[in-house]
């Protein structure tokens, strides 16, 4: 009896370590670095980004997020140039009172406001 609780242990075990999400894998790279926002999609006015000039810098240890913008893009969904506090946990982040879902996906950040209820969604590259 004690052999078969064994084995039924490591069967448990094996099939739930199997049936990991690759959202939750990748979620635990860090957040820490620059990212170039690089596209928004929402029900908005179109932006075109160019890579760099829309730089958001997490300071993860401190949470502090340093905006940089090169630009004068100037919309609802883009923060100003700025230093911005900011809370999160494995899957949401709050900056500047907004929460964001945030998530990495083919080694880019995505971070949604309401994005289902046409809220925007950030896309971002790491510099």
């Amino acid at each position: 009896m004690k052999n078969y609780f064994i084995y039924l242990l490591l069967i448990i075990s094996t099939l739930s370590s199997c049936n990991k999400d690759p959202k939750q894998v990748e979620s635990s790279q860090s957040l820490n670095g620059e990212w170039s926002l690089v596209n928004r999609s929402c029900f908005c006015d179109p932006i075109n980004f160019v890579p760099g000039d829309n730089n958001w810098n997490f300071d993860v240890a401190n949470q502090k997020l340093m905006v940089t913008n090169q630009t004068a893009i100037q919309s609802n969904y883009i923060l100003p140039t700025g230093s911005y506090d900011f809370q999160y946990t494995d899957n949401q982040i709050t900056i500047n009172e907004i929460q964001y879902d945030y998530y990495f996906q083919e080694g880019k950040l995505y971070l949604g406001h309401q994005h289902e209820a046409d809220g925007p969604l950030l896309e971002f590259t790491k510099n």
